[in-house]
């Protein structure tokens, strides 16, 4: 059986295939139109599959956030650098929009 992240993929895969129809044929709002009911169809189809996505989310900002923090105190991994234009929100030293 076909999981529905497969049958979400196609959704959206066939979205874009009638997209570009669509916009060669000189008819891109029906296009656009296409791509969007595509888009809805397939986020829909996987939205059971999409649980841990906030456990994803939070784990990229902590390790945006260690590696900035790493980065502006010893200079690891990206080299010596600091930032000129973010004074106010910080967290141990780290801009908050950075992250």
């Amino acid at each position: 059986m076909i999981s529905r992240v497969v049958h979400s993929s196609l959704v959206l895969a066939l979205g874009f295939i009638a997209s570009f129809a669509f916009t060669a044929l000189g008819a891109r709002p029906a296009g656009e139109a296409a791509l969007l009911l595509a888009t809805i169809a397939s986020l829909a189809l996987s939205l059971r599959e999409w649980r841990r996505a906030p456990l994803l989310v939070v784990s990229g900002m902590l390790i945006g956030f260690l590696s900035e923090l790493a980065g502006l105190n010893f200079g690891f991994p990206f080299g010596k650098y600091t930032y000129l234009k973010f004074d106010q929100a910080q967290v141990l030293g780290v801009p908050v929009p950075v992250v």
